[in-house]
């Protein structure tokens, strides 16, 4: 009886299961990392400050960062498509003023200041969309300029 060889290209194929194995340990490791810091953030929050860790405290932090979370969303979309976009936080507090600006100085009632101000961040949005697409300029450089 014989026994089969392995072919190079079996070698090769177990290399790449290696290597992507190897690569997915790597992530695991990092994310591991991360909310192994979370977890330790927490805990020495909770021993400073044991009245910390409850419901309204929760409700309070998600209220916060949900404008946060909303504006990564977006950015997400730009990241992934490997381009680069500094004017987000810009753009934010454009429309955040503008929307104040017509309600509050100006008196316009909130259920058209509110549509008003993201159309006023959506047209410097297209404005610098136009220059990254029709003029091919970098998105890095149009949206530092904003």
């Amino acid at each position: 009886m014989t026994v089969p060889s392995e072919t190079p290209a079996a070698d090769q194929d177990r290399q790449g299961l290696s290597a992507a194995g190897s690569a997915t340990f790597d992530i695991a490791l990092r994310m591991g990392g991360l909310f192994m810091a979370i977890i330790l953030v927490a805990l020495v929050i909770f021993i400073i400050k044991p009245n910390s860790f409850n419901i309204d405290v929760g409700i309070s932090v998600l209220r916060a960062m949900s404008s946060v979370a909303i504006m990564s969303l977006g950015l997400l979309l730009v990241i992934v498509v490997g381009e680069i976009d500094l004017s987000f936080g810009a753009m934010y507090g454009l429309g955040a003023n503008a929307l104040a600006v017509m309600w509050i100085v100006w008196g316009v009632p909130i259920y058209l200041a509110l549509p008003l101000a993201i159309l006023v961040g959506a047209v410097v949005g297209l404005f610098n969309g136009l220059l990254v697409t029709g003029l091919r300029i970098p998105s890095f450089i149009v949206t530092l300029g904003s």
